[in-house]
């Protein structure tokens, strides 16, 4: 039996190239062809137009004219249309049969890096692989009416970059049919300069088995707190490890600590500490979820090895990722900010986003498809990225929130729609564009993001 893979790219849609391969294929890394310089945007989305349009009525109403043709705006040169909205290439495969489809976005941290590029698609193509045999053998088993096709969708995000290192997330949905899907994390933690994917020996490993025991007993008797601590605020009583029928049977090995993530540092470049993850089911019932647990890295500071000791430091830096909604690697870096906090009164909202928006964007609260507010963007292209991943852009915002407090919004991060004129991307005032470098034109639609928030 053949199988059907697609090579994709993101740009606002899929571009796909099909061939047909043998069964024991391996999956395609081909990259999507290119954009034509001539292709045409898509429109900006309802809330990017909805405050052009506030915008030109108020223009209006002031008597100020919107197209100065007296002086020429500051322009900058397109670069060819990328698969990436962050720095180049996003190159993501899809395996696609008759009975299965396994798609994964990549993240930005690969682009220019081929080790770590070959690592991670090692990795994901062996899963993507395992994965397709594993659902061929089950639906065998099966009666020909109840076979459903397997689906496996995942999104690979940076979670620390440096010259150093990289540390990768990825939470794989599977789902087979109509069924409800089931959630598992996974990480990779790549060394730069040894070309090599580490995990928790490499760090903290030493030629002292009794020490190495003793560090993960440590780390046990930390995080078993830790989890005892959340699942208190779960269930509103406190609760001690012992107390808990999983925590108390959990023991440490070296595989159940094996899936995390270095975690970066207020101090930019140096490692603060490690989350650990926990898949359901294995600190709790499937229908708690996943557990994560900080540790930082004044608990294990002593038994780092000399080869990474000096990359370790400083307090955590409180930062939350957010993905686009659409097929796009955009993504939006929040500092002390979260998926369902309130929004009230004067706020100040700092992040970055990725570079190619430059240009500014709109930060808008919703309530349905009504605007609740909208903040004042400030683009700040001079200040210290966060060290989550290259290619980003600070930013703040100044919005003011009225609200009775308990309403259900969404705030969205959308980039602005980059005008063209003469082959050339005009830029607007304030932007924080380099004009000496040439742009990546964003997409409103697809790299819209949005999360929950209650005002």
């Amino acid at each position: 039996m053949s199988c059907r893979i697609l090579a994709l790219g993101l740009v606002g849609i899929f571009a796909t190239t099909a061939f047909d391969v043998a069964a024991q294929s391996t999956i395609s890394n081909v990259t999507a062809p290119q954009i034509a310089s001539d292709f045409t945007f898509q429109p900006s989305s309802n809330i990017a137009r909805m405050a052009q349009t506030n915008s030109s009525t108020a223009n209006a109403t002031s008597g100020e004219t919107t197209h100065d043709t007296r002086n020429k705006p500051e322009t900058v040169t397109i670069q060819s249309q990328s698969n990436s909205n962050i720095l180049g290439p996003l190159k993501p495969f899809l395996l696609h049969s008759k009975d299965a489809t396994i798609t994964y976005l990549m993240p930005g941290a690969i682009v220019h890096r081929a080790g770590l590029d070959l690592a991670l698609r090692s990795e994901l193509e062996n899963r993507a692989l395992d994965f397709w045999q594993l659902s061929r053998q089950v639906r065998s088993k099966l009666p020909a009416f109840s076979v459903s096709p397997f689906l496996l969708r995942s999104r690979v995000e940076d979670r620390f970059q440096s010259s150093h290192y990289s540390s990768l997330y990825w939470q794989e949905e599977q789902q087979t049919g109509d069924a409800s899907g089931t959630l598992s994390i996974h990480t990779l933690t790549y060394d730069h300069e040894s070309e090599k994917v580490i995990g928790l020996q490499d760090l903290l490993g030493s030629q002292d088995d009794n020490h190495y025991r003793a560090l993960l007993d440590l780390l046990n008797a930390y995080i078993r707190a830790d989890i005892a601590r959340q699942k208190s605020l779960r269930l509103g009583s406190s609760i001690t490890p012992d107390q808990d029928a999983w925590l108390k049977e959990f023991s440490p090995t070296e595989e159940k600590l094996s899936t995390f993530n270095l975690v970066p540092s207020t101090e930019n470049g140096l490692i603060a500490g490690l989350t650990f993850y926990f898949n359901p089911g294995l600190l709790g019932a499937e229908a708690d979820g996943a557990y994560s647990v900080y540790v930082p890295s004044s608990i294990f500071a002593t038994s780092l090895q000399p080869d990474y000791a000096a990359n370790f430091g400083g307090e955590a830096l409180k930062v939350n990722t957010y993905a686009s909604n659409g097929l796009s690697s955009a993504m939006v870096h929040l500092r002390n900010l979260k998926e369902g906090d309130e929004l009230a009164g004067s706020m100040v909202i700092e992040g970055e986003v990725p570079q190619n928006w430059c240009n500014g964007l709109h930060v808008t609260l919703l309530d349905g498809d009504e605007i609740v507010s909208e903040g004042a963007v400030t683009m700040e292209p001079n200040l210290q990225g966060f060290g989550l991943v290259d290619g980003m852009i600070r930013f703040r915002v100044e919005m003011d929130v009225n609200g009775e407090g308990g309403n259900p919004g969404r705030l969205t991060f959308e980039p602005y729609q980059v005008e063209q004129q003469d082959g050339q991307a005009v830029l607007k005032k304030g932007h924080g564009c380099d004009p000496q470098k040439s742009l990546t034109l964003p997409n409103p639609i697809n790299d819209q993001i949005s999360l929950s928030v209650v005002y």
